[in-house]
């Protein structure tokens, strides 16, 4: 069987990702951004360095896109009240704006790459790409 499925999910991610950056550029967003937008909107306030462990980043992509999104009025950076050395990133009006338009492109890839699956196999795949995970985060 070689490396038959490392080369298939390459060209699925590749394709996946190719279709969501044409539907982030249409927005005016690049991909990266659009993840770190929605993790913003889902668990913010959050602290900068707990978003590059959820995007699997290293912290100094993550300041560098955070200064630029800050720039551009997508994000709010404030140090914690709490804690002076931790930096607390919630999202503007303006970068809340771009959630749902976010999240129904990738709805819209993800029901492209299932067409033509029954419920089932959906479900089985989904099983199947944890297992893969769970034995990728154990190397």
């Amino acid at each position: 069987m070689g490396y038959q499925f490392y080369h298939m999910l390459l060209h699925i991610s590749k394709r996946a990702k190719d279709t969501g950056y044409t539907m982030m550029e249409d927005l005016g967003i690049n991909p990266g951004q659009a993840w770190l937008l929605d993790v913003v909107s889902r668990f913010g306030p959050i602290k900068q360095v707990e978003t590059a462990s959820i995007l699997n980043v290293k912290l100094p992509a993550v300041s560098r896109m955070v200064k630029g999104m800050q720039r551009d009025g997508l994000i709010n950076r404030a140090r914690s009240k709490e804690d002076d050395r931790v930096v607390l990133l919630t999202l503007t009006a303006k970068g809340e704006s771009f959630i749902p338009a976010i999240r129904e492109a990738w709805n819209n890839v993800e029901a492209e790459m299932m067409k033509g699956f029954s419920q089932e196999e959906k479900q089985q795949f989904k099983q199947y790409m944890v297992k893969a995970a769970t034995s990728l985060s154990e190397l």
